[in-house]
């Protein structure tokens, strides 16, 4: 009877009013994506304090959708006060049809960037009434009221003990695109898998999300103002918010992104990393920009996350004419990887986005009119085509989050701008500010010139000396692209990739060590097999006469029995004709606490040395005073002396460490 009466749903049947009352979704257990800070206690009521596990938090980090087939459970849900609109056919349509829907449907968007690894399939179940609307709807109540009606074992394509998604198609506008605070702010929400809503038919509900019906149309003569006509809903969200239940997180910064001031605003809390060039970037929310009519691709890292390419990784050195496909169409030499720092996970991306290929997505950019009008003329513009470089610091945020300052020291994902250039700003271009056709935007941060391209001068070279430049977060990797031509759907670039940045670990700089030392220090690449020459030199300047060289060591460390002194060490790794330096040039003590007179032990001499020293202006203990300061209390004075006497004659402490 169950299955019956799920066949009558899906075949367009309107399911009968049922009481329920306003809730609000408990964030507790799970992660919630998308919600502004500004906005969810307004959404949400309370922000209650987390209650994830460690362990739960790691089955969210690395939940990926696996399967070749994801079988997505849409139910528009409405209310007495706030009726739905458009007809489940249509919403059929727009989520799962093929090659049919205008501009493409979710399904045909994640066929095309996925390379056909991905099906969308599914079923759209009719306008559920939910009694009265409140923007503090909790949409998991619902499912435990549908369970009678809806099978969601049938939902479980890759057959996880989890229902692959759940799409609530809400009437209305989303507050993202309306501003209106009646709305609800579209957003995802997910759990560790086997964990959530359920079980429902055996299976559990870990992953779901809300997109809404319909989008308020802006006035074509003034954008800045909305027309009062609202229209079918984009793909957009919902594209987003599936994402979500793919695996995939947010790209963009959370930090204050309501505030227009953070659009021109460099180095602040916002600097909005990717906005246009990511689905899971952001356009504004309808405050920076209108949404595009043609969603843009997923960028390369969150494909690379996903599972759905593999970035190709060029041997150390220098190479012409590199060939770069367009990622739209091919996920083959597409995508290149160029480390800067690999033990830390911070690396370039390299990508041809070419909106020119035969792709139906990642034709257009957000249309910023509502913000820079008239300015800007209403409408989308084609995206720019060309080489969109994106640097990643794996290692600078959890994997949920990409915010930088305040929270954390940079962005983790963030597209190095051609076009953000503070000696090339806005009003650099021809017509002395921001137009359509503009090619240079700073301060304004709409990432809308940020492709490398041989086509506009100054946008060609990345390299140590441009801005933006190649530098890592903590030193120059000193790598060169240059994009040479475009032909079609192909880039051709000149790529110069020196071996990658590394740190020395141990001895810390300024640090005390008793004359045998243990040298470690980075391997810049764990995946190759390097040489390293280890130069431990008493010279600052590492003068030939003064300097040490272990060579063509081949593992990062080395231990050696030390003479009593100063010593400065820095390492050099080298594969064939290449070589890179460690970031740092460190220096050491090589000596013994108490030890003043240098013989390698510490005696009643050392008492007598170190009392003639602070009394009588004796000679400076040797190497340097430091020795002689046994207290650790930063001052060579008597009381080093009587701690001296204490150790040796009464079983004091040792010299401090």
């Amino acid at each position: 009877m169950k299955k019956i009466v799920q066949v009558l749903v899906i075949c367009g049947f309107t399911i009968m009013v049922v009481p329920h009352f306003a809730s609000a979704v408990d964030l507790s257990r799970g992660i919630l994506w998308d919600v502004p800070e500004e906005i969810i206690e307004m959404q949400f009521r309370k922000v209650p304090e987390s209650k994830l596990t460690l362990q739960d938090s790691i089955k969210i980090a690395s939940y990926r959708f696996t399967g070749d087939t994801l079988k997505l459970l849409a139910i528009m849900v409405d209310w007495s006060n706030r009726p739905g609109t458009y007809s489940r056919e249509t919403f059929d349509s727009l989520l799962f049809s093929r090659d049919v829907f205008p501009g493409g449907s979710v399904a045909d968007y994640y066929y095309e960037v996925s390379y056909g690894q991905v099906i969308i399939v599914g079923e759209v179940m009719d306008w559920y009434n939910a009694g009265i609307y409140s923007p503090y709807f909790d949409f998991e109540e619902l499912l435990p009221e549908l369970d009678p009606l809806i099978d969601f074992s049938q939902f479980d394509g890759n057959n996880d003990g989890d229902v692959d998604a759940v799409t609530f198609i809400r009437s209305g506008n989303g507050r993202e695109d309306s501003q209106d605070w009646d709305d609800i702010w579209s957003y995802a929400y997910g759990y560790a898998p086997g964990t959530g809503p359920g079980p429902f038919d055996g299976v559990y509900v870990s992953r779901w999300n809300t997109s809404p019906e319909t989008r308020p149309l802006r006035d074509p003569l003034n954008p800045q103002n909305f027309s009062g006509v609202d229209t079918l809903g984009k793909i957009r969200v919902f594209a987003h918010e599936l994402a979500h239940c793919l695996g995939a997180p947010d790209l963009y910064d959370y930090d204050d992104k309501l505030k227009t001031s953070t659009y021109y605003t460099p180095g602040d809390k916002n600097d909005h990393p990717l906005v246009d060039w990511c689905l899971m970037g952001y356009g504004g929310y309808g405050l920076l920009s209108i949404g595009s009519d043609v969603s843009s691709h997923l960028c390369g890292w969150s494909k690379k996350w996903l599972g759905w390419i593999d970035p190709l990784r060029l041997p150390w050195g220098t190479h012409s004419d590199i060939v770069i496909y367009n990622i739209e169409t091919t996920n083959d030499s597409s995508l290149y990887m160029l480390p800067i720092r690999p033990t830390t996970g911070e690396y370039f991306l390299l990508e041809y986005r070419n909106p020119e290929s035969e792709a139906k997505f990642d034709k257009l950019d957000s249309d910023f009119s509502c913000y820079f009008w008239p300015d800007l003329t209403y409408g989308c513009d084609p995206l720019d085509r060309g080489l969109l470089i994106t640097h990643v610091d794996s290692s600078a945020s959890p994997w949920w989050t990409n915010d930088g300052t305040r929270y954390y020291p940079h962005y983790r994902i963030t597209v190095e701008d051609a076009g953000y250039n503070p000696s090339m700003d806005a009003w650099s271009n021809p017509e002395g500010f921001v137009t359509d056709s503009a090619q240079w935007w700073y301060p304004y941060e709409t990432r809308r010139a940020a492709p490398f391209s041989s086509g506009v001068f100054g946008q060609e070279l990345f390299s140590p000396t441009t801005n933006p430049n190649s530098d890592g977060y903590s030193a120059p990797s000193g790598i060169v692209v240059r994009v040479d031509s475009i032909v079609d759907d192909k880039l051709y670039a000149y790529i110069h990739l020196p071996l990658p940045i590394f740190s020395l670990f141990s001895p810390q700089d300024s640090a005390f060590f008793p004359l045998v030392a243990d040298f470690n220090w980075e391997d810049p690449v764990p995946w190759d097999e390097l040489k390293y020459d280890l130069h431990l030199s008493t010279s600052q300047v590492f003068h030939p006469d003064s300097t040490v060289v272990y060579d063509s060591l081949s593992i990062n460390e080395y231990t050696d029995t030390l003479e009593v002194n100063r010593f400065y060490w820095k390492v050099r790794t080298y594969k064939n004709s290449l070589e890179r330096w460690s970031t740092q040039i460190w220096t050491f003590l090589s000596a013994i606490r108490g030890d003043v007179n240098a013989n390698k032990e510490v005696t009643i001499s050392d008492v007598v040395y170190l009392v003639n020293y602070v009394l009588k202006s004796g000679v400076d203990p040797v190497p340097e005073p430091v020795v002689g300061d046994v207290n650790c209390d930063n001052d060579v004075n008597l009381t080093d002396a009587v701690y001296l006497v204490n150790y040796l004659f009464k079983s004091g402490p040792p010299p401090c460490q």
